[in-house]
């Protein structure tokens, strides 16, 4: 990333694309043409994506991590909730979906449901992300509740690669209050 360390580059992965047989290779290939850091790049699935096929998606996945790659369980409480797979699958994060921070200040549910996922993602030894943080409340509660990291129009607003890198250059190095890390980009 322009020379910056201790940033990821996180790209969503379909069903389709994680189905396709060619699909290590293709990364494989992706990260050697890019000579980016396998360490770098965070590849995200959501958890219906990882349940399709859980005994061919484990053995995939085991093969991604064993290249060096991130991989981030996205949408984490939106789809099957297996919580028997996050013991199974080498998941290294898990991203809370937005809809549960949505009204994480004015909810009891919401507040409890996140705080749970924040306690239960640490206690599996997996970092725990947040998305769709839009006010300074949501993101007092998620630092409380000890959320790794956070995203969302709050922190920055979708924005080109240019500008990114200029936020990069006036940013890097300082923290976001509370909150251990400034993960600067678009929702998707």
């Amino acid at each position: 990333m322009a020379g910056h360390r201790g940033f990821k580059i996180g790209v969503n992965i379909s069903g389709k694309q994680l189905k396709q047989p060619d699909f290590l290779v293709m990364v494989a290939t992706v990260l050697g043409e890019s000579e980016i850091e396998p360490e770098v790049l965070e590849l995200e699935f959501t958890e219906s994506v990882v349940m399709e096929q859980a005994d061919k998606t484990i053995e995939t996945l085991k093969a991604l991590k064993k290249m060096g790659l991130q991989l981030c369980n996205d949408k984490f409480g939106t789809g099957y909730s297996s919580l028997n797979y996050l013991k199974h699958f080498p998941i290294d994060r898990i991203k809370i979906d937005r809809s549960f921070v949505a009204d994480l200040d004015g909810s009891n549910d919401d507040a409890t449901l996140v705080e749970t996922i924040i306690s239960m993602g640490h206690s599996l030894n997996r970092k725990v992300s947040a998305n769709g943080v839009e006010n300074g409340n949501q993101l007092k509660l998620l630092s409380a509740f000890g959320c790794d990291e956070v995203q969302g129009f709050y922190l920055a607003m979708p924005m080109s690669g240019e500008d990114i890198t200029g936020r990069i250059r006036r940013t890097h190095g300082k923290r976001v209050p509370g909150i251990p890390i400034l993960r600067a980009r678009p929702e998707t």
